[in-house]
């Protein structure tokens, strides 16, 4: 038996230190074999994919982008360039190699699992066509496998396809019962569906198969403050972050998480999370630390700073791109609530907390009402929440009302569909941030909107407001009842059936007509 060539030996031991998890080493190894041949495909593959593992991102590209002028047709250097470039977020290039490695080599092994992540790819990108295309194919080849059925699923869901999302999710258990992962999609599924009940055995089902699965216990927590299960919910909530190990943006890296405990003059870091609703809904909580005997350094968005820095409890504010003052702790801003064990006859200043930046008007006539139609598009839940404004039709007929629009963003175009004689005036031109915004709410009679930052906003204020819901609605707003605990001033108009705008705008128009009579 002729034994190995230097160079083969020399690939080899990389190829060992490599499976050893020595990936310096490994590295090393598969350099000097290409130092002797640079047209080493073995090397040169496993080279970058070692350089990628070690975090040295740009030199795994130029790896593999070298490799591929030796060797254009090679599928596994596309494909293996095509995971780096999704690793590192340029998704529309990784889609490119991801293309090119399945058509160069359609029926090798592995192959399925390349139109796999193609088929993730291009969800992300938002070529929906195209991903359920490659769904398609890679679940013919991936016959026990249950994920291209999930994400397929997830595909339905995004354009609320229910139906067809809870058929693919019985396809893709039918593979695997006890998958987290599509068990906790199928809970989702099924919360959408207003199924709380099965969505609950889904969440608890995929925690039990996975007891660590972070989404699966945050999705849980939301189920489950939907339904009125306080304070027992929060537990589950806190898994946004302890999942993951993570922190919200902003928090200095080594900064210990504050468990509640006497403070003694130190500082606390506040971290907005998610959107601008949320921080004015939970700021509200900041006296809270005072009361523990500590300063307030509240990180948020610069569109809240002006508004939220002189709220009750709050020292300083800050920015998330600018350098934080010193802080003693951090805890994210929603973590408050679990902290404080909050449930419904808790909750913090109910009737408001932040001061309107301007005077209020008296009740007039005709009445002075806001509309706000629509949430940001970025939202996950916005197509569900938001209503098209020519569905208010009915509403901007009711007399002796004024009504003025604070919608911002995109559709605020909708206002030239509408005919003259439903004419709003627009109130949004040289709004800056939520403390202009504030000044507007200040000085309306009413404002009716859907479920946006804005209706916290009014309710923060104790301003009245009118808030349309969707049949599933974000989980604090609890299923049912006209009313909310986190704030007095709101009155809650709800769907009966999904996509049924029809009967909560026909409940406002009686109310606000009957406003209009006293």
């Amino acid at each position: 038996m002729t034994p190995p060539d230097p160079l083969s030996r020399r690939y080899e031991e990389g190829v060992a230190s490599h499976r050893a998890g020595d990936l310096r080493q490994a590295a090393a190894a598969y350099g000097e074999v290409l130092g002797e041949n640079p047209d080493h495909l073995p090397a040169r593959n496993n080279l970058a994919a070692a350089l990628a593992d070690l975090g040295q991102f740009d030199e795994a590209r130029a790896c593999y982008r070298r490799g591929l002028q030796g060797h254009p047709d090679s599928p596994e250097l596309h494909a293996n360039f095509g995971n780096l470039l999704r690793l590192t977020g340029d998704l529309s290039a990784a889609a490119d190699h991801y293309f090119r490695a399945v058509t160069l080599a359609p029926e090798a092994p592995g192959a399925h699992e390349v139109r796999y992540a193609l088929g993730i790819v291009l969800r992300t990108l938002g070529r929906r066509d195209d991903a359920v295309r490659e769904l398609q194919l890679a679940a013919q080849a991936m016959t026990t496998d249950p994920r291209p059925w999930s994400a397929l699923a997830a595909l339905a869901l995004d354009i609320h396809d229910l139906e067809t999302a809870a058929q693919l999710i019985d396809e893709a258990l039918a593979r695997n019962p006890t998958d987290a992962d599509t068990l906790n999609l199928q809970g989702i599924v099924y919360k959408q569906m207003a199924r709380f009940g099965p969505a609950r055995s889904a969440f608890d089902a995929a925690i039990g198969a996975a007891p660590d699965h972070a989404e699966a216990r945050y999705n849980r927590g939301a189920l489950r403050l939907l339904m009125g299960d306080m304070p027992a919910a929060w537990e589950d909530f806190e898994w946004r972050w302890f999942g993951a190990g993570g922190a919200p943006l902003g928090v200095p890296e080594g900064l210990p998480r504050w468990q509640g405990e006497p403070l003694a003059g130190r500082t606390v870091l506040l971290a907005g999370e998610q959107g601008f609703g949320d921080t004015i809904q939970f700021v509200r909580y900041a006296p809270h630390i005072h009361d523990k005997g500590g300063r307030v350094l509240l990180r948020c968005r610069p569109e809240l700073h002006r508004l939220l820095k002189t709220a009750p409890g709050v020292d300083t504010v800050c920015g998330l791109d600018e350098p934080a003052p010193k802080a003693d702790f951090y805890l994210p801003l929603l973590s408050l609530a679990a902290l404080c064990q909050t449930e419904p006859a808790t909750m913090p200043s109910p009737g408001g907390y932040l001061a309107a930046p301007a005077s209020r008007r008296p009740p007039s006539q005709p009445l002075r009402v806001g509309l706000v139609w629509s949430g940001s598009p970025s939202h996950g839940n916005d197509a569900n929440r938001s209503v098209p404004l020519r569905q208010l039709t009915a509403l901007l007929a009711v007399p002796a009302v004024r009504f003025f629009s604070l919608q911002m963003g995109p559709a605020r175009e909708q206002l030239a569909d509408l005919s003259p004689a439903s004419s709003i005036t627009d109130l949004t031109d040289g709004l800056q941030d939520f403390f202009d915004t504030a000044a507007q709410v200040a000085g309306l009679d009413l404002l009716i909107t859907v479920d946006t930052a804005v209706a916290h906003l009014a309710g923060a204020m104790g301003r009245p407001a009118w808030v349309l819901l969707p049949h599933v609605p974000d989980w604090r707003w609890a299923l049912e009842g006209a009313e909310t605990p986190w704030y007095r001033s709101l009155r809650l108009f709800r769907q009966k059936a999904s996509g049924d705008w029809r009967t909560p705008v026909a409940s406002a128009v009686d109310a606000l007509t009957a406003r209009t009579r006293r």
